[in-house]
């Protein structure tokens, strides 16, 4: 039998929370809200009820996305790649696995409580860009690390006909871009860049 089972399936765990939490006040753990039930004691935790169900567990962990070394937060979405040691990180090329209840410095490996909660919701964000030449392109918000999920080209801005499908032609480049180098041009046209904020 498992022994790094921390709780037993329930809507109530005793988890870290930030200073100054009393009875009653919401949290927040990346995609996991809740209320506190108790005031937060001198250990750093307090009883927080959930609106759904789960399990924590201590599993080992390690401070790193697909860009390379990263810190893990409270809160932060964690996924599981087999061929990794361990086998769960931050890299979101891996399956969803859990959320991070505490934290790991960037780079390091430490064995922490991870919320079991299948299917989690992760923060999806759009934007609506101009067209442009093939090539960078800016958009607010996203970074190295997100997962772009689809960048649909609308023709033309002025009188929308088409709707073309380009998320194969990009990637996210740097901070605020993605780039299509070699790729179509969209100029007079409008483009919707629906990602995944994963950072």
């Amino acid at each position: 039998m498992a022994t790094n089972k921390v709780s037993e399936v329930s809507a109530r765990h005793t988890v870290p929370v930030v200073s100054g939490i009393t009875a009653g006040d919401p949290v927040v753990f990346g995609s996991l809200p809740g209320v506190a039930l108790t005031d937060r004691d001198t250990s750093g935790n307090a009883t927080v009820e959930f609106p759904y169900a789960f399990c924590l567990f201590d599993l080992s962990v390690k401070g790193v996305n697909d860009a390379g070394n990263v810190a893990v937060a409270v809160g932060d979405p964690l996924f599981y790649i087999a061929a990794d040691t361990p086998d769960i990180s931050k890299k979101s090329s891996g399956q969803p696995f859990g959320v991070a209840l505490e934290a790991i410095s960037s780079g390091g490996t430490d064995t922490i409580k991870v919320a079991m909660v299948p299917g989690a919701k992760y923060d999806l964000k759009q934007s609506v860009i101009s067209g442009g030449a093939a090539g960078a392109h800016t958009v607010t918000g996203i970074a190295v690390g997100d997962e772009l999920v689809s960048v649909m080209e609308f023709a033309t801005a002025a009188s929308i006909a088409t709707l073309t499908d380009l998320t194969s032609e990009f990637t996210i480049s740097d901070t605020d871009e993605i780039d299509n180098t070699d790729g179509t041009a969209t100029t007079s046209d409008a483009l919707l860049v629906t990602w995944v904020d994963r950072t």
